[in-house]
């Protein structure tokens, strides 16, 4: 920016590179004359940037801009603790040492997530003010929303929905209690895919919260619980394979072997002729001798 009534900062959406760009402009508005600032679609009179609604535009001048800036880290600081060290001190803030705001010796590393990358520091600071004021005011709206419900005949449970602690969440109408199940049992993106459908299968209801889980959202539980693949049973599809082995289509009847051959057995001496005298064998008197005593064995059909 050359001049004065430069327009800057055209996004609508205020998002890590609208923040960004939003504190190059208000450094460059700094370093402007007295009289002269900028208009932009971003408001700088709040603890943090904000889009002007509406698609309006702001006017800030160079004090203004000094002014936005030193108010903006004091802000950061106090809600971030790596910037206590990790940028300027609000005191120490002129129009010539602001730019190093957005320097890289300035800069925060950040490492986790799926995008590491090195932001500006006040930039990426402000979002966390930023964030941090969005969820209180909801908390507050929240709050005020449950009050309301609970004198219009009680505020709103979603069954199995809990807190980290266990306890029922409580919800101020139908719409996000339904919502609120809908999520938990089919995950963050569970409008993607059969949104009417998934929504017609919530267990809410209103006044008392639930004490069980009901067959309705255990089912729904069971098939969105991962499950382990059974081992596959062996198969009888032509070509399919088992264990490494190819199995036919119809698998070939076995027939039982039938064997006619009598077991061959060994028999002592003292045992053909202790079963032959068991049987009767010299019971008459006589002489008793081995070969008589196998052919009277053979005689009763023992064979040895």
């Amino acid at each position: 920016m050359t001049g004065n009534g430069q327009t800057q900062t055209q996004s609508t959406t205020m998002n890590e590179a609208t923040m960004t760009q939003a504190v190059a402009d208000l450094v460059t508005c700094a370093n402007l004359g007295a009289k002269q600032g900028m208009n932009s679609t971003i408001d700088h009179t709040g603890a943090y940037p904000e889009v002007v609604a509406d698609g309006g535009i702001a006017r800030t001048t160079s004090a203004q801009a000094l002014a936005a800036l030193k108010r903006y880290l004091v802000n950061v600081k106090a809600e971030w603790a790596w910037a206590e060290d990790g940028l300027i001190s609000a005191d120490l803030l002129t129009p010539e040492s602001a730019h190093r705001l957005c320097n890289g010796d300035l800069g925060y590393n950040v490492a986790r997530g799926d995008n590491p990358r090195t932001v500006q520091g006040l930039a990426y600071g402000l979002m966390k003010v930023r964030y941090g004021a969005k969820k209180a005011l909801r908390a507050a709206k929240n709050a005020e929303a449950l009050a309301n419900a609970a004198a219009n005949g009680g505020v709103w449970y979603a069954e199995g929905v809990t807190n980290k602690d266990g306890h029922p969440i409580q919800y101020p109408n139908a719409t996000k209690a339904t919502k609120a199940w809908a999520r938990e049992h089919f995950g963050k993106d569970w409008w993607k895919e059969d949104k009417s459908n998934r929504l017609s299968q919530a267990v809410v209801q209103q006044g008392t919260p639930f004490t069980e889980v009901s067959e309705a959202t255990e089912m729904v539980r069971a098939v969105q619980a991962p499950t382990t693949p059974p081992t596959p049973a062996p198969t009888t599809t032509t070509g399919a394979t088992f264990d490494g082995a190819t199995t036919s289509a119809t698998p070939t009847p076995v027939e039982p072997v039938v064997s006619t051959d009598s077991v061959a057995v060994t028999l002592s001496d003292d045992l053909i002729l202790g079963m032959a005298t068991g049987a009767g064998y010299g019971s008459r008197g006589g002489e008793v001798s081995l070969e008589g005593a196998k052919l009277y064995l053979r005689g009763k059909g023992i064979n040895c």
